[in-house]
C-alpha cells in the first residue's frame, strides 16, 4: 500500500484533502473534517456522519454545502470515540443551536459512540436527532433493527437531508424526511475478496477464487452465504432480484427507482461500467422506470473487489429535486469538480481551532464549585473512593467472568476508569451532586474502553441531567431523588445500547 506509517493513515489522510479541497478544515485536535464556512453552518441544521476510516469517499469525502456539515472519523473500521463527535456537534451548532441530525450507520460501535455524544450534546441543549440507517437487505439476515448493517445507501440519506437542510428546513422536518428515505432504501453487497488493512498482509475475510461472498458488510466481515462465481450478468440479475423481492419485508410503494452502483474499492471501472450495463437493461426488462444511476466508489471497504448495488424507491418528485440540489462534495459523483486545490504552505489555515467546543457543563461547573453541600459532598467522595477501591480489588475477577461470555477486558478497562476516577478526585465538585455525575460520565467515556465505556458514561449523564434541576433545592437530594435519577440513568443505557431487561444484560435486572 502507498502509505507511511500504518498508524498515521488516517492522520496522513485528513491533510491530504485539507490540502486537495478549500471547502475542507479540521476541528483542531480532533480527527473531525468540518465545513471551512462554518459561520453559514451554524445558522441552519447541521448534519452529521462518521465511522471508521477505510471507507473512502465516506464519510470526509461528503463534507460540503449540500451534504454534510462535519464527518468524525475513526482509526481504520474503528467507530470514532464520543468525544470527538461531542467535539463535532459542539463545532457545528450556533446560539442558538438549530440543532444536529447525526446520521448513523447501524454497527454496534457506532451506535453507542453516537449514542452517547447525543446524551451529552442534549445535556448541554443542543437540540440532537439521531437517524440510523440500516439499509442492509442481504439474505438469510436478521432484518430486525439490529440486524440489518448500515451499507452503502447511507451516501443517498446524506444527500438528501443535506439538501433539505441546505434548504432552511426544521431539525424535526430534516430528521424525518432522513427517516423516511432509509425505510425505502435497500442495498445488497457481492465480495470477490477480502480486504487487507493498513500494514497488515493479511486478508479479512478470505473468499476462494471462483467464489463470491454475498451479502457481506464493508468490513471485511463474512456474508450471508458464500456462492460460485458468476458472470457480471447474472450477478446484477441475482442482486436485483433480492433487492426487488417482497419475500422478507414488502415492497415499498414506489413510480421510480434511484440506484447508487457502488465499488466496494478493489474493482476497475470498466467491471463497474458492465454492471450499470446490466443494471439499465434488466430493469427496463422488467418495465421499471430508473430516474436516477449513479456508478462509482461511494463507501469502499479498503481495497476489497466486489460491488453493492443500493435502490431508492422514490415516490416523490421533492426526493428527486434534493437529490439533484448541487453539492460541493467531491466523494458525490454528480458534484461539480470545481473545488480550488490549496498549496501546502497554506495546511494550516485549513485548522478550525477547538477551543470553542469545550462543553458549557464543565465550564459552569469551574465557575461554581464553591458552596453546594459540603458535608455530603464529602460523603460521596468517600463512596467513589470506595468504588474505586472494590474494582481494583476484583479486575481480574472482572476479567474472569467477562471471558465466559465476551472478550475478556472488562476487568482491565473498568481498572482504567478507576485509576481515572483517583486521579482527579481532587477536580470532582463533589458538592454538588448533577456537576459530580457529570464529571464523572466524562471521566468514565475518555478512559473505559470498548462499548462499556459510552455505557457508564451515559448512565451517568441521564442521572445528571436528572439531578440537575434539584440543585436549585435548599435539600441534598434524599432517597427518592437518587432513586429516581437511578432509572433515569438505566434508561439512558438501554437507549445508547438498545437493550431491555430480560436480555441478559447490564440492566437485567429489576430495582427493589
Amino acid at each position: 500500500k502507498i502509505i507511511n506509517n500504518p498508524q498515521d493513515v488516517v492522520n496522513e489522510m485528513i491533510d491530504g484533502l485539507l490540502l486537495t479541497h478549500s471547502h475542507l478544515s479540521r476541528l483542531e485536535g480532533f480527527n473531525v473534517v468540518i465545513r471551512s464556512d462554518i459561520d453559514k453552518v451554524k445558522q441552519q441544521v447541521a448534519l452529521i456522519s462518521g465511522g471508521g476510516s477505510g471507507h473512502e469517499p465516506a464519510h470526509a469525502g461528503y463534507v460540503a454545502k449540500g451534504m454534510l456539515s462535519a464527518a468524525v472519523l475513526g482509526e481504520v473500521f474503528s467507530s470514532p470515540s464520543p468525544k470527538s463527535i461531542v467535539a463535532a456537534i459542539r463545532a457545528v451548532s450556533g446560539t442558538p443551536a438549530k440543532g444536529v441530525v447525526l446520521i448513523v450507520k447501524n454497527y454496534t460501535g457506532d451506535r453507542l459512540n453516537f449514542g452517547i455524544a447525543a446524551e451529552i450534546a442534549r445535556t448541554e441543549g443542543i437540540p440532537v436527532e439521531i437517524v440510523l440507517v440500516a439499509d442492509d437487505y442481504a439474505p438469510i439476515m436478521d432484518y430486525s433493527s439490529l440486524g440489518r448493517r448500515g451499507l452503502a445507501g447511507t451516501v443517498l440519506v446524506h444527500k438528501i437531508a443535506g439538501a433539505a437542510a441546505e434548504e432552511g428546513l426544521s431539525l424535526q422536518e430534516v430528521a424525518s424526511l432522513a427517516q423516511q428515505v432509509t425505510k425505502r432504501l435497500r442495498t445488497v453487497g457481492v465480495g470477490l475478496s477480502g480486504c487487507t488493512a493498513p500494514g497488515s498482509e493479511k486478508e479479512l475475510l478470505k473468499v476462494p477464487k471462483q467464489e463470491m461472498e454475498l451479502g457481506l458488510g464493508i468490513h471485511g466481515e463474512a456474508g450471508a452465504k458464500r456462492l460460485p462465481l458468476l458472470r457480471a450478468d447474472e450477478l446484477v440479475e441475482l442482486l436485483l432480484e433480492l433487492l426487488l423481492s417482497s419475500s422478507v419485508a414488502p415492497l415499498p410503494s414506489f413510480s421510480s427507482l434511484v440506484l447508487l452502483l457502488n465499488n466496494l474499492g478493489g474493482s476497475t471501472s470498466m467491471e463497474i461500467s458492465i454492471a450499470a450495463r446490466r443494471i439499465v437493461s434488466y430493469l427496463d426488462e422488467k418495465g421499471l422506470f430508473i430516474s436516477r444511476l449513479y456508478a462509482g466508489n461511494f463507501m469502499t471497504a479498503l481495497d476489497m473487489s466486489g460491488m453493492s448495488i443500493s435502490v431508492l424507491f422514490v415516490d416523490s418528485e421533492e426526493i428527486l429535486k434534493k437529490i439533484d440540489s448541487v453539492t460541493e462534495a467531491s466523494g458525490w459523483s454528480a458534484a461539480a469538480t470545481s473545488s480550488s486545490r490549496r498549496p501546502p504552505q497554506l495546511l494550516a489555515r485549513a485548522i478550525i481551532s477547538s477551543s470553542q467546543v469545550h462543553s458549557k457543563k464543565e465550564e459552569e461547573s469551574n465557575d461554581e464549585d464553591e458552596g453546594g453541600w459540603k458535608e455530603e459532598g464529602e460523603r460521596m467522595k468517600r463512596v467513589v473512593q470506595r468504588v474505586v477501591e472494590v474494582v481494583e480489588r476484583e479486575k481480574d475477577e472482572f476479567c474472569r467472568m467477562d471471558s465466559e461470555i465476551g472478550d475478556g477486558d472488562l476487568g482491565s478497562n473498568l481498572s482504567k476508569g478507576a485509576q481515572a476516577l483517583q486521579i482527579s478526585l481532587s477536580d470532582i465538585p463533589f458538592n454538588r451532586p448533577a456537576q459530580t455525575l457529570n464529571r464523572i460520565a466524562n471521566i468514565l467515556l475518555d478512559n473505559i474502553g470498548g462499548s462499556s465505556g459510552p455505557l457508564y458514561a451515559s448512565f451517568f449523564q441521564r442521572m445528571s441531567a436528572h439531578l440537575s434541576s434539584d440543585e436549585s433545592k435548599k435539600a441534598f437530594p434524599g432517597r427518592e431523588e437518587w432513586v429516581s435519577a437511578f432509572e433515569e440513568g438505566i434508561k439512558g443505557v438501554q437507549a445508547v445500547g438498545g437493550a431491555s431487561l430480560g436480555d441478559c444484560t447490564m440492566v437485567s435486572f429489576k430495582l427493589n
